[in-house]
């Protein structure tokens, strides 16, 4: 899974070239593919991945917008042309935001299904100490 998170990232710096003149898609390919990246680490809390989680939904949203409100506007043939391409790496974006979002959601869950591994923040700990 690393190695296909890897690729994935670099497929999407490598997509922001070819898009390069439309700024606000560049930097969402690349605000993806840094969060692509940030699924390779190995212990992250719970916390930082639910913001990850959070900014690439908004992520695939942005993608799936800027498709559907260019589907009126494709004819018929359109997936062949090369002057359709920013719309084949808008659909590339999505999809690779749906398999990073599927990432963080499988660790979310890897937390909650280890309850050992859940604490209690240790100011709480720290607190009842006092207080007992």
């Amino acid at each position: 899974m690393k190695a296909i998170n890897c690729l994935l990232a670099a497929l999407l710096i490598g997509l922001a070239y070819f898009v390069r003149f439309d700024t606000l898609l560049v930097v969402a390919l690349l605000t993806t593919s840094v969060l692509t990246l940030l699924t390779l680490f190995p212990s992250v809390r719970a916390m930082l991945i639910r913001s990850y989680a959070l900014i690439n939904t908004l992520m695939m949203f942005f993608y799936f917008y800027r498709f559907f409100s260019a589907v009126p506007l494709l004819d018929h043939r359109w997936y062949v042309q090369i002057d359709y391409l920013p719309i084949w790496v808008v659909l590339i974006g999505a999809f690779a935001s749906m398999h990073v979002l599927a990432d963080n959601s499988c660790c979310l869950k890897r937390e909650y299904e280890n309850p050992e591994r859940l604490a209690l923040p240790r100011f709480w700990v720290n607190s009842r100490e006092r207080h007992a």
